[in-house]
């Protein structure tokens, strides 16, 4: 699979978990120690987060980070 289908695979999930929680980019960046603009560039399929962000990202969200993933 193409690394743009991956990223942008990754991305629809984080906003799919992040919108059933109902929580805004900000919100999502607060708990995550995280910056709302690196959020929206992995929600878009932008930029790939690394294992540390994806780790925050999972924890914010109360998932595993294998949640982000076809597991």
């Amino acid at each position: 699979m193409d690394i743009e289908v991956r990223r942008k695979k990754l991305g629809e999930k984080l906003r799919k978990l992040r919108e059933e929680r109902d929580l805004s980019l900000r919100e999502l960046a607060a708990l995550a120690d995280t910056d709302h603009s690196q959020i929206h560039r992995i929600e878009i399929g932008q930029i790939s987060p690394t294992a540390i962000t994806l780790e925050n990202l999972a924890e914010a969200l109360k998932v595993t980070p294998c949640a982000f993933f076809d597991c």
